[in-house]
Formats: structure tokens, C-alpha cells, sequence
């Protein structure tokens, strides 16, 4: 299949973005420095690159040490004016409190204990996400979270204003505990073994699905009246942490393997869930067509759409050949180097996207070898065990009881001379396998009867590369300059 061409976007909208950004922090800093106690207003704005999802680097500044502590200083002085607030108790009784308050304060004091409450909870969340402290911040991220839920069953009277914060509240607080759980289980996420299981004491899962009902629920406040680059920088984000929340679940989801690798025993390794796989792409797949032009975490999606096809196992590899050459045309597109997309790296990741590169090469040169007739017959990907959360993937293949003689092939016939020689124990169905990875067992007709599966991850697929087209066309200023529609014909 041939290589991407055409044109995107070759104006830059993230740079004067991230440029507003920075000058928004300045001036708040300048006005923290002038801050002698709490005030309500200000204090709503210091949420504000919480919740656009400032650049890291940008909220640190904010959020740096001698900040944190004074904006704390003066949250905690502002609370002890209410000794009745005491936020040790719980979310429940302060919801409690709160609510005893109805029948002898007006809405616009009770309105604005609520704030102080939130504001406090959520900047010391922050403070400790910040600081890496993950585990930490999700403890006060869930009690945010839990207030809310408890105020949501007091019947006070409202405006749209204050609906329209408690709810972009919720959203933002909830992406901030997905990204604490996110990190806290790949912090520890190194080799498991055969009796460690993959979740902690927490239900990380259970946890994850939950935000996930959250964010959903919130989300149509900002999808369905977005406007201008900085709206669609915050959708970006939105999506990008759901795709990344959906990639923990389906690890954590994952069946777990004993394997045997070079006579070495008692090995684990796990099967994603390729049902979070499936609905993890297409979150990364729609973050991206909202991203500003020049945003270079655009290719962090499209690294963690390769890893998901990777992960998700045979899939075509004209699919993940898309994907690959997409992002190599970001890249021109734009000049950008691995030093601009480092710092969104993690394992495996890189790893996944290095491992397609490879295959893509050697199918390549399988194909220029052998003539094959592309247009009949394709080449699937092999299935993937993963042997640590932080990365180190294995390949597999299922072969069938008949196996090929191997001296009866040529060498045009295999790759890498069958460097990837692995037993597998599954857990579930007892049985070994033999596996032998050969790049002659992976071909198969494209209209073969034997193939459902093949063509459902076909159709899959092609279903992701037409997401995107239609993304791109309706989130960015040009169209897609025959890109994808080249090679779509091609499907």
C-alpha cells in the first residue's frame, strides 16, 4: 500500500495558545503575590488552568512550592471562620452540615461555603498530583468527588452558573483521578507473578469505570458548545485521558498466562481486553482531530493507537501501516523530532510503536520478495502477551495441529528466521501450545470463510481510519487533501 501524501494543516494554533497560557499564569501569580487572604473570586480563577488542562510545565509554575503553600495558608485560615466545617469528618457530614444551613442562610452563603470546600479539596489534590504524590492525591480527589455526590441530593436553589461549575468540577476532578490512578498502578505496575494479582486493595477498575460514567455524563457541557481553539485544546485533553483510562482497564481486564520462553518456566504474562482496546482507540482517534495545529502531543495519540493495535493482535497490517505512516506525516508535516514527542513517552509505548516500525520493514520487504498480489491476500499481526504493565511485549501465534516442515520453506517464505520460538500455558484451557511465528501462517485471504475474525478487525479498522478523516475534516480549518481518501480506496 503506498505511503500517505497530501498536506495538512500548515498553520501553527497550539503556539499562540500555549503563549496564552503562560501569560494567564503570570498575571495570576502577580496577583497572588499581591493576596494578603482568601478571596472567592480569585480563587475561582486559579482553577481555571486546572480546568483547561494547562500544559504541566505551566501549572507547576502556578503551582509552585512557595504557592502552594501560601494558597493553602489561606484557604486553611479561611476555613476556620466555619468551625462547623471541619473537613476531616468526612464528605457526608459536611454535606450534612451544609444542608442544615437551608432553613437559616440564604443560597448565596451556603453557595459559597460549597466553593470554599471545593476549591480547597481540589488544589490540595492538585498540589499533591503535582508533587507526584498519586496515591495521595486520588485520596482527596475521591473526597471531592464524594461531596459532590452528597450535594447533589440537597435541594438548594441554584443559577446555571454554579450548575454549570459543579459540573465542569466533576469532569475536571475526575479525568485528575483517573490520571492518579493511571500513574499510581503503572508506579508499581512491574512484573507480576504467578501469585500477585494485577489489582491492589483497590477496586482500580471498578474505580476507573465509575469516573468514566462521570466524565460522560459532563462531557456534552463543553462537546456540544465548544468554540474556538482553546475549547477544542480542553476536548483534546478530555479524550486523550479516557483513551488513557480505557488502556489501564484493559490491562487490568486482561487474562492472565503462565508461559514457558527458551525452557525457562513459571513466566506470566497477560491478554489485554480488547474490548477497552476497541473503545480505547477511537478516544485517542477523536483527541487528536481536536488538537490545536502544532500540537506535538498529537502524536502521543497516534503512539497509543499503534500500541492499542499492537495489543488488540492480528489485526491486518495494512491497518497499522495507516496509523504508522500518519504519524510519520504529522511529523514532516510539522518538523517536529523525537525530542518534541519525548516527554509524552512511557514503555510501552515506545516499545509498541518501535515493534510495528520493525514489522511493517520486514512485511515490506516479505512482499518485494515474493510478488505477492496485495490485493488479494493480507498479512495479519500477531497476537501479544504483555509481561509487565510498564512495558515488555511478547509475540505469539496459535498454530493449528498441523505444522509446516520448516525445511521444505525458502527463506523468502519466513522472517528473522524464527527468531520467536515460545510455549504458552493458558490459565483457562490447560493446553500448550506450540508457536512458531512465520510470516506464511499469518496470510490469508481477505474473502476466506475461515477469516470472521479477520474481517471483523478489517472492518474495524477501516472503521478507525474513517473516524479520523471525518475528525480531521470537521474539527480543522482545510480538508484532508486527499490523505486519507488515497488510501481509503485502497480498503
Amino acid at each position: 500500500m503506498p505511503s500517505v501524501t497530501g498536506k495538512l494543516q500548515n498553520s501553527n494554533d497550539y503556539r499562540p495558545l500555549e503563549s496564552c497560557f503562560a501569560r494567564s499564569v503570570i498575571h495570576l501569580q502577580k496577583h497572588l503575590a499581591k493576596q494578603q487572604q482568601y478571596h472567592e473570586e480569585f480563587y475561582e480563577q486559579l482553577l481555571v488552568p486546572i480546568f483547561d488542562f494547562y500544559p504541566m510545565d505551566i501549572l507547576k509554575q502556578l503551582f509552585n512550592e512557595e504557592n502552594q503553600k501560601k494558597v493553602v495558608r489561606y484557604l486553611q485560615e479561611e476555613l476556620k471562620r466555619y468551625p462547623e466545617l471541619d473537613l476531616k469528618t468526612g464528605p457526608h457530614y459536611v454535606a450534612k452540615t451544609i444542608k442544615n444551613d437551608l432553613s437559616s442562610m440564604d443560597s448565596e452563603y451556603i453557595i459559597s461555603k460549597i466553593k470554599l470546600i471545593l476549591i480547597t479539596k481540589a488544589i490540595d489534590g492538585v498540589c499533591r498530583f503535582l508533587n507526584y504524590s498519586y496515591e495521595e492525591g486520588l485520596h482527596e480527589f475521591r473526597k471531592c468527588l464524594q461531596f459532590v455526590y452528597y450535594l447533589k441530593n440537597i435541594p438548594l436553589q441554584t443559577n446555571q452558573k454554579y450548575i454549570n461549575f459543579i459540573r465542569q468540577y466533576e469532569l475536571t476532578i475526575s479525568l485528575y483521578c483517573g490520571e492518579c490512578i493511571i500513574n499510581y498502578v503503572k508506579m508499581k505496575g512491574n512484573r507480576w507473578s504467578k501469585d500477585e494479582c494485577l489489582k491492589g486493595q483497590l477496586d482500580e477498575v471498578g474505580i476507573l469505570q465509575s469516573l468514566l460514567c462521570g466524565i460522560v455524563d459532563n462531557m456534552d457541557l463543553l462537546a456540544t458548545t465548544y468554540r474556538g481553539v482553546k475549547d477544542k485544546y480542553v476536548l483534546s485533553q478530555i479524550f486523550q485521558q479516557v483513551g488513557d483510562i480505557h488502556e489501564v482497564i484493559a490491562i487490568l481486564k486482561g487474562n492472565y498466562s503462565e508461559y514457558e520462553q527458551e525452557h525457562s518456566l513459571n513466566n506470566f504474562a497477560l491478554s489485554v481486553d480488547n474490548e477497552d482496546i476497541a473503545n480505547m482507540i477511537p478516544k485517542y482517534i477523536i483527541s487528536m482531530t481536536f488538537k490545536p495545529s502544532g500540537d506535538s502531543s498529537a502524536l502521543y495519540c497516534l503512539d497509543k493507537i499503534i500500541e492499542g493495535i499492537v495489543l488488540y493482535g492480528e489485526f491486518q497490517v495494512e491497518i497499522i501501516k495507516f496509523f504508522v505512516d500518519l504519524r510519520l506525516f504529522y511529523q514532516q508535516a510539522y518538523n517536529w523530532i523525537e525530542a518534541d514527542v519525548i516527554i509524552y513517552r512511557d514503555e510501552l509505548m515506545e516499545e509498541c510503536v518501535l515493534f510495528a516500525k520493525k514489522i511493517i520493514e520486514d512485511w515490506e520487504r516479505f512482499n518485494d520478495t515474493t510478488k505477492l498480489d496485495r490485493q488479494s491476500i493480507t498479512t495479519h499481526l500477531p497476537r501479544i502477551l504483555l509481561k509487565t504493565l510498564r512495558g515488555s511485549i511478547i509475540m505469539v501465534e496459535e498454530i493449528s495441529d498441523i505444522e509446516s516442515d520448516s525445511d521444505n520453506e525458502t527463506s523468502s517464505q519466513m522472517i528473522s528466521n524464527h527468531k520467536y520460538k515460545y510455549e504458552i500455558i493458558s490459565k483457562l484451557k490447560f493446553m500448550k501450545l506450540r508457536v512458531k511465528q512465520k510470516w506464511n501462517d499469518g496470510i490469508h485471504s481477505r474473502h476466506s470463510h475461515k477469516s470472521d475474525k479477520y474481517k471483523k478487525r478489517w472492518d474495524l479498522g477501516v472503521e478507525w481510519i474513517r473516524l479520523w478523516q471525518k475528525g480531521y475534516s470537521e474539527h480543522n480549518d482545510t480538508k484532508v487533501d486527499g490523505m486519507a481518501t488515497f488510501l481509503l480506496e485502497q480498503f
